[in-house]
């Protein structure tokens, strides 16, 4: 079950973004995200300026395992010495001296799936500490795509990394990497005041028990996309293509 998902179905601009998982975990939008046609309803655009989510209520990542989930329309930003980071879903907290990461991410220069989980200052994180996983194909062709990562345990776990219908990476972590309860900060489409997202996002999700298996991450596309058939989806914009051929739109 979800920590916290949000289907972000609501009308942008200064409002709520109410968290469907049950949990309580609602933000609010920063900037001005236009509300465009989603996955089974509403997508947020996201301008790579100043348009994020940010939230007073955290998740708890104590070294534990998780998915972070959603399906982004990315694009290259065009402005010069733009951040090579686009977070799409990010979560953090701030010890002594440094911040410990989870960060779902679009490379904005190779437009693959990323991930990263390390620990570094907020000045510095680019070059802190821990796993990147970056990889799969481009995903600026203007569809939807399912990109996702799962841990699967505590130091010295697994770490995959979805897009579309199957596992494109994997790596061992090593090292303790928890985020804790009262100094942490979780965002949508930026994390702090960096690493801003330029493109779509919508249906995004974190888990933190009853991980899904290998097979069920893969599946995740397609049900989604069947979801969004139910919910009388406009099919007038392109969808992602699985491997299967099967459950696309164009």
């Amino acid at each position: 079950a979800h920590s916290a998902y949000w289907t972000i179905d609501a009308v942008p601009g200064g409002v709520t973004v109410t968290d469907d998982s049950g949990n309580g975990v609602s933000g609010t939008t920063n900037g001005s995200p236009v509300s465009v046609v989603g996955v089974s309803s509403a997508a947020y655009t996201f301008d790579n300026v100043n348009d994020h989510f940010s939230f007073t209520t955290i998740i708890i990542l104590s070294d534990t395992p998780c998915v972070f989930e959603a399906f982004v329309i990315p694009s290259t930003p065009t402005s010069t010495g733009h951040e090579k980071r686009m977070i799409v879903i990010g979560e953090a907290s701030a010890p002594v001296s440094d911040f410990t990461f989870y960060q779902l991410y679009v490379d904005s220069f190779t437009q693959q799936a990323s991930v990263f989980i390390g620990s570094g200052t907020t000045s510095e994180v680019e070059n802190a500490t821990g796993m990147t996983l970056s990889s799969g194909p481009r995903l600026d062709d203007g569809e939807f795509h399912y990109i996702a990562f799962a841990k699967r345990g505590d130091a010295g776990s697994q770490i995959e990394l979805y897009v579309d219908d199957g596992m494109v990476a994997n790596g061992v972590i090593s090292g303790n990497f928890a985020i804790s309860e009262n100094t942490n900060f979780t965002a949508v489409g930026a994390q702090a005041a960096d690493n801003r997202f330029f493109g779509d996002i919508d249906e995004i999700g974190i888990i933190t028990s009853n991980i899904p298996s290998r097979e069920e991450m893969k599946e995740r596309a397609v049900r989604f996309l069947a979801r969004g058939f139910s919910y009388g989806m406009n099919t007038t914009r392109r969808m992602i293509p699985t491997r299967s051929g099967s459950a696309s739109v164009r």
